[in-house]
C-alpha cells in the first residue's frame, strides 16, 4: 500500500481516495489470493484495512487532530472486518 500511495499525490477528496483504494484493494485482492500467507476474506476486507491504515495515518500525522488514536481504539475498530 505505502509504494502504491508513494507513486503519486493523493487527492484531498474522499470520493476520488475510496475509488483509488478500491481499484488497490482489488488488484491487491486477485494478486494474492493464492498466497499461502494470504489472510484477506474479501477484497473489502482488503479495502476497509487501507482505509483504515490511511486514516489512521493521518491521524497521526495532521495538525487538526488534537487527541491521536491509540492503539487499542484503531484495533478495536477493525474487529470483526475480515
Amino acid at each position: 500500500l505505502r509504494e502504491f500511495l508513494e507513486s503519486f499525490i493523493i487527492p484531498g477528496e474522499a470520493p476520488i481516495i475510496q475509488r483509488i483504494l478500491e481499484f488497490f484493494a482489488q488488484k491487491y485482492y486477485t494478486t494474492n489470493i493464492g498466497s499461502q500467507d494470504f489472510v484477506f476474506k474479501s477484497e473489502d476486507a482488503v479495502f476497509i484495512v487501507c482505509y483504515a491504515t490511511l486514516i489512521l495515518n493521518v491521524d497521526l500525522h495532521s495538525g487538526k487532530v488534537t487527541v491521536p488514536m491509540k492503539e487499542h481504539q484503531f484495533g478495536k475498530q477493525l474487529k470483526g472486518q475480515n
